[in-house]
C-alpha cells in the first residue's frame, strides 16, 4: 500500500524531496521483490500425528455409577401378643432362625399357668351352655319352649365357645416363634422377665438378599424398570468385589428436596459376604446404542460456537520427478491416473490432477517436481508401496513411496530404488457433534464415520490442509517398548 501523502506543508523542506522519497522507495520494494523471488518459498514441514481408525462399536452401554447403601431385604420385630413371665429362652442374638412354618424356630416360651386355667374355665362354661341348648331344643321340637328361650341359649353356647377359642389361641401364643427366616439380630429381653401384648421380644434380619438403595436423579430415572439389570461394586477387606443385581422397586414419588428418586437394587446374598449399611458403587444402564463411534476426548478441539476433530483427509499427494522434457507437456490441472497394487491382488486405479510443477533453477534443469493429489486409500499407502503413474502422454511413471523426510527426493539409507515418490497426506478439519461421555472417551453424533482416520496426537499443532506425517502414537510406543523389554530379559 502506498503511504498517504500529508496535506500539511513542513516549513523549510526541499522542493522536490517528495518526488525523489518516493522514487527511493520505489526502488527499496523492486529490490525486495527481486530478493523475494530468487529464494524460493520454503513448503511448511508435515507435523507428526498419531491416528485412530474409526471403527463403531456394535453396542454401547450407556450407563453411569452412582453410590448405593445396602439395606437388609427384610427387618421383623417380633413382639409378644399375650402377658406372661418369660419361663424359656432357646436363642441367642446373631443366630440363625428358621421361619418356614411347621419347622419354625422356637424364640421364647411365657409361663402358661394363668392362660391354662382361663382356657380351661372356658371349656367347662362351653359344655355348660351346649347342654343348656341342647336341652331347650328338645323342649322346642315338644312345644314346651319358645323359639326366644332356644335363640338365647343358642347365643350363649356361641358365645362361650368364642371364648374358649381366644384362650386357646392366647396359651397357643405363649410360644413365640420366629415368623421369617433370617439372623437374630437383637433379643431385648431377659430370662424371668415380665412381659406386656407389645413388648419387644425379638428382631431378625432376612440377609438372604440384600436390597441397595440408590438415589436416581430425575434425568435418568425415566430410563428404568423393573427388571432392568445392574452392577454392584463393594470394597471389602481392601479388594472391589463384584456383584450383579437387579432393580425390583422404583418409588412413585420423588423426593422434593434433592429431585431424586428411590430406586432398590435386589442383590443374592446366600453367601453372606455383603453386609448392611455399607456405602457401595453401583452401574446403571440408561440404554444401549447401537454401531457408536467414541473417540478421545482430547481429540476434540472445543471452539466458542462449536466442537471440531482433524481427520487426515482421503486425498494424498505424491511429489516424484520426472525429465525436464515430460514436464514440459504438462500443466497444473491436468489429471493423471495413479495404479497402486492391491493386497487382494487386483490393482487399484485412482485419478488424481496435477496440483504444482516445480522447475528448479529455470527450464535450463534436467528434471522437474510434479505434485499429483488424488483420492488413495489410506491402508495401502506406505513406505515401499509400488505405484504406477499414468501422465499424459501415456507416460508412465513407475516409483516407489519412500518415507517422508524433510529434503523432497531424499532416497532412503543412500539407496536409490528408481523413483521416489514422496509422500504427503493433509489434516482436514470437521465439526462434530458430542453425545454420551464415557471416562475419557466422548460419543460422536455427526461428523465422523466408519473408516475416518482420526487425529489424537498432534492435532492441536495443525491446521485445514496442514500436510501431516503419520506415527505411532505414544500409547503404542509405550507397548512396544514394555513388550521389548519383556523380550530381552535374560532366561533363566
Amino acid at each position: 500500500m502506498r503511504p498517504r501523502r500529508s496535506t500539511h506543508h513542513r516549513p523549510n523542506a526541499t522542493p522536490g524531496a517528495p518526488r525523489v522519497a518516493a522514487v527511493l522507495l520505489a526502488a527499496a520494494l523492486a529490490v525486495a521483490a527481486g530478493c523475494r523471488s530468487a529464494v524460493p518459498a520454503t513448503k511448511p514441514k508435515p507435523r507428526n500425528v498419531a491416528v485412530q481408525v474409526i471403527e463403531p462399536a456394535p453396542a454401547l452401554a450407556d450407563t453411569f455409577k452412582i453410590i448405593g447403601k445396602t439395606e437388609p431385604s427384610r427387618t421383623v420385630k417380633v413382639i409378644a401378643e399375650v402377658p406372661g413371665r418369660i419361663e424359656h429362652m432357646h436363642v441367642t442374638e446373631g443366630q440363625n432362625v428358621r421361619g418356614d412354618g411347621d419347622n419354625a424356630s422356637l424364640l421364647v416360651e411365657l409361663n402358661t399357668d394363668l392362660l391354662q386355667a382361663t382356657l380351661d374355665l372356658c371349656r367347662a362354661d362351653t359344655e355348660f351352655t351346649k347342654l343348656e341348648f341342647d336341652q331347650l331344643k328338645e323342649m322346642f321340637d315338644h312345644d314346651a319352649a319358645t323359639q326366644y328361650e332356644l335363640d338365647r341359649a343358642q347365643t350363649q353356647y356361641l358365645m362361650a365357645k368364642a371364648r374358649q377359642d381366644s384362650a386357646a389361641a392366647e396359651l397357643e401364643r405363649s410360644n413365640i416363634y420366629a415368623p421369617i427366616s433370617g439372623v437374630l439380630n437383637s433379643l431385648p429381653v431377659e430370662h424371668g422377665e415380665y412381659v406386656q401384648p407389645g413388648t419387644l421380644i425379638a428382631e431378625i434380619v432376612d440377609v438372604e438378599t440384600i436390597k441397595v438403595v440408590v438415589p436416581a436423579p430425575e434425568l435418568d430415572v425415566s430410563y428404568f424398570s423393573v427388571g432392568d439389570e445392574a452392577t454392584v461394586f463393594a470394597d471389602l477387606r481392601g479388594r472391589d468385589e463384584k456383584f450383579e443385581g437387579e432393580i425390583t422397586y422404583i418409588s412413585k414419588l420423588a423426593d422434593p428436596g434433592t429431585f431424586t428418586t428411590r430406586v432398590e437394587i435386589t442383590i443374592d446374598n446366600a453367601d453372606g459376604r455383603l453386609p448392611t449399611g455399607k456405602m457401595v458403587d453401583v452401574v446403571l444402564t440408561r440404554r444401549v446404542v447401537a454401531d457408536a463411534i467414541m473417540v478421545p476426548l482430547d481429540a476434540v478441539i472445543p471452539r466458542r460456537h462449536d466442537r471440531v476433530v482433524y481427520v487426515v483427509s482421503p486425498q494424498a499427494e505424491l511429489a516424484f520427478d520426472v525429465p525436464a522434457g515430460v514436464a514440459e507437456s504438462l500443466a497444473e490441472g491436468d489429471e493423471a491416473n495413479v495404479m497402486i497394487a492391491s493386497p487382494v491382488g487386483d490393482a487399484l486405479t485412482r485419478r488424481g490432477e496435477i496440483t504444482e510443477i516445480e522447475r528448479p533453477n529455470g527450464r535450463q534443469a534436467d528434471t522437474a517436481r510434479i505434485h499429483i493429489r488424488s483420492d488413495l486409500p489410506s491402508t495401502v499407502l506406505s513406505a515401499g508401496q509400488a505405484v504406477s503413474i499414468q501422465l499424459p502422454g501415456q507416460t508412465v511413471i513407475d516409483a516407489v513411496i519412500g518415507p517422508i523426510t524433510d529434503i523432497p527426493g531424499e532416497a532412503n539409507d543412500g539407496q536409490d530404488p528408481g523413483v521416489i515418490a514422496d509422500l504427503s497426506r493433509f489434516a482436514e478439519r470437521r465439526e462434530v457433534t458430542l453425545g454420551i461421555m464415557q471416562g475419557n472417551k466422548v460419543q460422536i453424533l455427526s461428523g465422523l464415520v466408519a473408516g475416518d482416520m482420526l487425529i489424537i496426537e498432534g492435532q492441536q499443532y495443525v491446521g485445514p490442509g496442514q500436510s501431516v506425517r503419520i506415527v505411532p502414537s505414544v500409547e503404542s510406543r509405550e507397548a512396544d517398548t514394555d513388550a521389548a523389554m519383556g523380550t530381552d530379559e535374560p532366561q533363566q
